[in-house]
């Protein structure tokens, strides 16, 4: 899981290190063989840079088609569209599945731009790390819980999970759920079986690179989330927080993950 990768020019998705490392992964894995999926987000919009007279950055958008893109709606056994549903606070969040072949390796990448979407919703993944913190709490949910959704839908059944960096760390979450129901255990047996399968890897260790969403604010989305694992809000609170007792802490993904 990643929030970005960087594969070719002609898919625009990435905007810098993370997508750079993510997009080798999977060309690595293809050249060694490899069974890897790659699972991402489709953006809509990709910015071009330059300098002005004065030497300033400026930059503009670009709106992108899925036509004009490398990729194939994945589908069902009778031919439809495969989607996902997200649990996004109070509401749902329809996505349609997208995939392209880096090699021999598939990269799956949500579209949220689904017709049964309010406005709001399929201008959730408009643009890489784009909007406030509630989009970007949106944004990370899509790609973990959704990402996780996705390959189950797809009949695929990861042996290890690796997350990069802490945008995709929700998926940890759908990943403990899905086990539960596979084993009919608990949280807790569940998350200790998630978290022996599973890699993190934080490429930014400053603190400008990690996400820090305010108690309320997080509470609203993970209260679902909390529900379909049967436990406490609480308990999946603290398990992002730097002191898991404070509950006036933020909500850090990259704690969660670690």
């Amino acid at each position: 899981l990643a929030s970005e990768f960087s594969v070719a020019d002609c898919l625009p998705i990435f905007a810098g290190g993370l997508g750079a490392v993510a997009g080798e992964m999977l060309k690595s894995a293809s050249a060694l063989g490899v069974p890897m999926v790659g699972v991402g987000l489709l953006y809509r919009e990709t910015s071009h840079q330059w300098l002005d007279e004065d030497r300033r950055q400026q930059e503009s958008w670009e709106t992108l088609n899925p036509k004009d893109l490398p990729l194939t709606i994945e589908r069902d056994a009778r031919g439809r569209p495969i989607t996902v549903e997200v649990p996004l606070a109070e509401h749902t969040v329809l996505c349609t599945v997208r995939s392209v072949l880096i090699g021999r390796v598939r990269l799956l990448l949500l579209d949220a731009d689904v017709a049964t979407n309010t406005f709001e919703q399929r201008n959730i993944t408009r643009r890489l790390y784009g909007g406030n913190l509630e989009n970007r709490i949106r944004q990370e949910i899509m790609l973990g819980i959704g990402g996780m959704r996705a390959l189950d839908a797809m009949g695929i059944t990861p042996r290890v999970l690796h997350c990069n960096e802490g945008h995709s760390a929700f998926g940890i979450l759908e990943r403990i759920r899905q086990t539960m129901a596979e084993h009919s255990c608990d949280f807790g047996a569940a998350r200790s079986i998630v978290a022996s399968t599973t890699l993190f890897t934080t490429h930014t260790p400053v603190a400008a690179g990690h996400d820090y969403f305010p108690p309320e604010l997080a509470e609203r989305y993970l209260a679902p989330i909390a529900e379909s694992l049967g436990c406490e809000l609480e308990t999946v609170m603290a398990l992002g927080r730097y002191t898991p007792e404070e509950a006036t802490d933020t909500f850090c993904p990259t704690v969660l993950a670690l």
